[in-house]
């Protein structure tokens, strides 16, 4: 778990004893392996981006919504609350599909560059 003080303490004893030393031995070879974009799969992805569509883990240009309908009665305090968790729920969403977006572009703008280095 992230930031987690019993993990923490877990790896620290795992790592006194040499018990991590082929994880890092792993991560090494890991850092040492050149990067390579699969071409088709960059071609398919940047397509289905720039169609703004929504793929496995690529999230849509727009987000679909549903704005909830306000309590006819604002002096029910039940309806009242319940349409504003609502509204704050579609806010979170909106801010975590943004997020989304965000992160994808990014990882897009990082193969890209990589693709034009490697000369693909």
């Amino acid at each position: 778990m992230k930031e987690s003080s019993e993990q923490n303490s877990y790896l620290k004893e795992a790592d006194s004893r040499g018990s991590m030393e082929l994880v890092y031995a792993s991560l090494d070879v890991l850092g040492k392996t050149a990067w390579k974009i699969n071409k088709a799969v960059f071609d398919v992805t940047l397509e289905v981006w720039n169609k703004g569509l929504a793929y496995p883990s690529i999230p849509a240009l727009n987000l679909e919504q549903t704005m909830p309908v306000p309590p006819s009665d604002m002096t029910d305090m039940k309806a009242k609350t319940d349409y504003v968790v609502a509204l704050k729920k579609l806010a979170q969403e909106r801010h975590a599909h943004h997020a989304d977006r965000c992160s994808t572009n990014y990882k897009l703008e990082i193969a890209r560059t990589v693709s034009r280095i490697l000369h693909l």
